[in-house]
């Protein structure tokens, strides 16, 4: 247990995560995105911050802690992609969005039956995880009762398609 991200979360079955990410369907550009993630490297406020080089814990956009998690599933696009992303996945399993933790995000240690549900899964939170870090242009189709949004390179805001 020598991965600083291990002795921060010593309850998590890092076993499990490791290798759901390796199984992951996915590119190794995406797997790299995914695996800085995980093991808490991006560079967000609270982590610059930290080490001396932000002067505040606090995020740009709207004055919360500036997490990786907060990022992904709490402050601007990635709220919005978050809960799509959410109520997705939870179509996939038949379930509710609310048994669908962000918590997945950073710690995939789940296991899902039958193993393409366990794919399909993971398929899906790498590329949440990579859209926030790298937000290229995407759409998010009307699923669910959400209306179709278009987000731009290197807007802040999603427009209405």
């Amino acid at each position: 247990m020598g991965i600083r991200i291990e002795k921060l979360w010593p309850h998590a079955d890092w076993k499990v995560i490791w290798n759901n990410l390796a199984e992951t369907p996915t590119s190794e550009a995406d797997i790299s995105v995914w695996y800085k993630g995980i093991n808490d490297i991006i560079p967000t406020n609270v982590r610059l911050h930290r080490i001396k080089m932000a002067s505040t814990d606090t995020c740009k956009k709207c004055g919360e802690v500036d997490t990786l998690l907060h990022r992904l599933t709490e402050c601007g696009e990635g709220k919005t992609i978050w809960d799509w992303t959410q109520k997705f996945i939870a179509r996939m399993l038949r379930t509710s969005p609310s048994n669908i933790p962000r918590d997945w995000l950073l710690r995939p240690e789940f296991c899902l039956w039958p193993p393409q549900s366990q794919r399909a899964v993971m398929c899906v939170l790498s590329r949440h995880v990579v859209q926030i870090k790298s937000t290229p242009k995407f759409v998010i189709p009307g699923l669910f009762g959400l209306p179709e949004k278009v987000m731009m390179e290197n807007e802040s805001t999603v427009r209405q398609a």
